[in-house]
């Protein structure tokens, strides 16, 4: 099984069911858009304009089928990772940082255009946080939680 790269820390999940897209090959902790109200893995840099949510489990590669997505809301803490060279110190804490995903199983905090998520803590754990590839605490830009609008 891959490492979920976004997992719920802290905050009430806001799960939801939608449909999923076409030929989708997504991972749970993936972030994932609508497209024509279907479910889709999302890539790119900077992806706040897009973001749905978190997929709460593996895409089945079946059109339509029903697929848990955790609604992302501005209070909730998620476990993410930088890129796997930086470590989650060379983030400075209550900045925003954009997420870049460019694949299944490849998405990170990043910094480059976009604000998506604000870092929140460095570690999850005190033995973590000061290795290149640790997780660190994120909360998702309020501009990048679309579902909240109405």
């Amino acid at each position: 099984m891959a490492i979920e790269k976004f997992q719920l820390f802290r905050g009430k999940p806001n799960l939801q069911d939608f449909k999923e897209g076409a030929t989708q090959t997504f991972n749970r902790g993936d972030i994932v858009k609508l497209s024509s109200n279907l479910v889709v893995i999302a890539t790119g840099t900077g992806l706040g304009n897009v973001i749905l949510g978190v997929a709460a489990a593996d895409a089945s590669g079946t059109t339509s089928a029903k697929i848990p997505v955790y609604v992302v809301t501005p209070e909730q803490e998620w476990r993410a990772f930088p890129k796997s060279t930086k470590k989650p110190t060379s983030f400075s804490l209550g900045v925003d940082y954009c997420i870049k995903q460019a694949s299944a199983g490849a998405g990170h905090v990043s910094t480059g255009a976009g604000a998506d998520v604000v870092v929140v803590a460095h570690a999850i754990k005190s033995n973590l946080g000061t290795t290149a590839g640790d997780p660190m605490l994120v909360r998702f830009d309020v501009a990048s939680c679309k579902m909240i609008e109405g």
